[in-house]
C-alpha cells in the first residue's frame, strides 16, 4: 500500500480455506525443465509430502511470457494444493513460432506426460486433467480442449481461459467441438483494454454443447 492507494484499492486477503485457500496439503514444489525454444516446457510437482499420483493441469501462458516466473505464485498455489502443472513455452520468440503455438503446446504436454510416466516423478492421474490459460494462452486452452483427444491427450475435465485472446488469422472461431462433459469457466476483465472480452464471449457462446450448469462467465 502506498500514498496513492485508498482502502477500496486493496486486494482481499487470501482465504484460509476453500477455493484459493492457503490450507495447502504440500509444503514444497519440485521444478524440472526440458526441451528448447518453442518446444521447451517445465513440470512442477508437489513435494513434502510427495504423492504417488496427482491430477494434471496444463498452464498456458500469455504472449511472450516464455518463462514460468511470471506466474510462479499461481503455479505454486496449484501445485501445493496437490496438482502436477505442465508449463509449455510454445513460442520461440516474440513473433517466431506463434502461428504454431497450440500444436507446440500439445506436443510439449504429450512429451511431459511420457516423462512423468517413465521416470521418477509423481504419476499423472489422467482422469483428472484440466487446462488453464491466460491471454493468448486462454485461446490456446480452448483450442487444446477441442484438439486434445484426436492428438492423444486426455479428455479435459475442466478448462479455464482467463482474459483469453484469439488470433484472428490462425486460431479457431468456434468451440462447439469441446467435449460436452467439460466444465468451462471463462474469466474476463471489466476494464481490460488489452484483449477485452470478445474472445471470452466467443469461447463461451460457441461452446453451446456445454450445458449452462457446467459453465460460467466471470467478469
Amino acid at each position: 500500500r502506498g500514498p496513492w492507494t485508498s482502502p477500496g484499492d486493496l486486494q482481499p486477503e487470501q482465504p484460509s480455506t476453500g477455493p484459493g485457500g492457503s490450507n495447502y496439503s504440500h509444503e514444497g514444489v519440485r521444478q524440472s525443465q526440458y526441451g528448447w525454444g518453442g518446444h521447451q516446457f517445465w513440470i512442477f510437482e508437489p513435494t513434502n509430502p510427495t504423492p504417488t499420483s496427482a491430477p494434471l493441469i496444463v498452464f498456458n501462458h500469455g504472449w511472450s511470457a516464455f518463462f514460468p516466473s511470471s506466474y510462479q505464485a499461481w503455479i505454486d498455489h496449484l501445485v501445493r494444493r496437490g496438482n502436477i502443472v505442465i508449463y509449455p513455452r510454445y513460442q520461440l520468440g516474440l513473433v517466431i513460432g506463434v502461428r504454431y503455438s497450440t500444436s507446440n503446446a500439445i506436443q510439449a504436454v504429450k512429451e511431459a506426460i511420457t516423462i512423468l510416466h517413465n521416470s521418477d516423478h509423481v504419476q499423472p492421474d489422467l482422469d483428472k486433467f484440466a487446462i488453464v490459460g491466460h491471454s493468448l494462452g486462454g485461446g490456446i486452452t480452448a483450442e487444446m480442449a477441442v484438439l486434445a483427444e484426436e492428438n492423444g491427450l486426455p479428455r479435459p475435465k475442466a478448462i479455464m481461459p482467463v482474459q483469453p485472446f484469439i488470433r484472428s488469422d490462425t486460431m479457431m472461431k468456434n468451440f462447439h467441438a469441446i467435449p460436452a462433459t467439460t466444465l468451462l469457466l471463462v474469466v474476463v476483465g471489466e476494464n481490460d483494454t488489452i484483449v477485452g472480452d470478445y474472445a471470452g464471449k466467443l469461447i463461451f457462446s460457441s461452446s453451446d454443447q456445454i450445458p449452462f450448469d457446467q459453465k460460467d462467465f466471470i467478469i
